[in-house]
Formats: C-alpha cells, sequence, structure tokens
C-alpha cells in the first residue's frame, strides 16, 4: 500500500509540474531557405499537465540587426480554438535579404485554476489583467511597509520579527507575480 501512494505521490507530482509543449515541427533547426521559397511553418501544442498554454505568438526575426519580419504569417494559437496543430506556408519574398533568421513561438502560459474554486474540472486561465494588476499593487504596498517598518527598526521604534514578516510578505508577492509574467518561448534557428 505504500508503495502504491508513493508512485501515486510521484505520478502527482510530476503531472503538477509538467507544462503544456510547443512542437516545432517544420521548419527544422538550421534549414536553408532562398528568394520565392515556400516555407511550411508547422508547429503543435501539446496538453501535457496542470500548466496550460492560452495563446502564442510567432515571428521571425532576423538574427544580425534583430529586425522582425513583418510580412511573416501570424499562425497564432488560442486555446478557445480546438485545432491544436498550426500550420500555413509562406513563400519568401523577392526583397528578404540574406542572413540568418530565428522563428520564435512565444506562449501565454499560467497554472490552471479550477473554475468553481474546489479544484475540480472544468478548469480556467488563472490570472487576467486586473488581477495581475492587484497582485503588483500589493507588492508595491508591501514594499512600502517593508521600508516603514526598516524606518522604525533604525529608530529603534520596531522588532525584528514586523521587519521579517515584511520581508517573508514581499518574497511571497515577488514571487507569485515573477511566475505569473514570465514568458515561455521556443525558437529555432
Amino acid at each position: 500500500m505504500q508503495c502504491y501512494l508513493t508512485l501515486l505521490l510521484w505520478t502527482f507530482l510530476y503531472y503538477l509540474v509538467k507544462a503544456d509543449q510547443i512542437d516545432i515541427i517544420q521548419p527544422r533547426s538550421s534549414s536553408v531557405y532562398h528568394v520565392n521559397d515556400e516555407m511550411t511553418i508547422r508547429y503543435n501544442i501539446r496538453s501535457m499537465g496542470m500548466t496550460r498554454i492560452w495563446s502564442t505568438l510567432v515571428t521571425l526575426t532576423q538574427a544580425d540587426n534583430n529586425q522582425t519580419i513583418q510580412e511573416f504569417p501570424s499562425l497564432a494559437y488560442s486555446s478557445s480554438n480546438d485545432n491544436k496543430d498550426i500550420n500555413d506556408t509562406w513563400i519568401i519574398p523577392d526583397k528578404m535579404p540574406n542572413g540568418t533568421y530565428t522563428l520564435t513561438i512565444a506562449a501565454n502560459i499560467t497554472y490552471l485554476c479550477s473554475k468553481s474554486n474546489d479544484g475540480r474540472s472544468p478548469f480556467k486561465q488563472c490570472k487576467d489583467a486586473n488581477e495581475i494588476e492587484q497582485d503588483l499593487s500589493k507588492l508595491l504596498d508591501t514594499v512600502e511597509k517593508l521600508l516603514e517598518a526598516l524606518t522604525a527598526w533604525s529608530l529603534g521604534k520596531s522588532s525584528k520579527i514586523q521587519i521579517c514578516e515584511n520581508y517573508d510578505a514581499l518574497e511571497l508577492h515577488l514571487s507569485n507575480l515573477t511566475r505569473m509574467l514570465q514568458p515561455v518561448t521556443k525558437s529555432t534557428e
């Protein structure tokens, strides 16, 4: 029984930390194309665990000058669309200069949250822009409280415990906000 529970716990933790994946199928890394060649762009989203890719943004950038190619097709993915296999073809324009280019697929990814707040399906995206703004406001308030506690401590009017409590709150808000805002990017050169 203990072995089964241990295996079950490891399986749960594995899926808890696994994230959806972006698999770039085409173009392959280090592919060579010329003007008027047809380039197939294809990638897919694989659902893998408790973090979800909600949308993607695809860009083609010239490596020498970091310039984004405006004529490149959008190829954006949205979780509201059931199609997780995104593909298109693009004819390399006459005016494309020779050089090295990087195809980048950036994703908006968050943990899943239960719509009914009980840990059960159906799930939704955890944070929206308003919630992120509220978390940022909490972070700034905590910084202000920490500075006030440090000032009071330097004057002998506060204890180290109050400073530690404010510091711990600051660390928590900062790590939550950092995790929410951290982009996930996959590139091929």
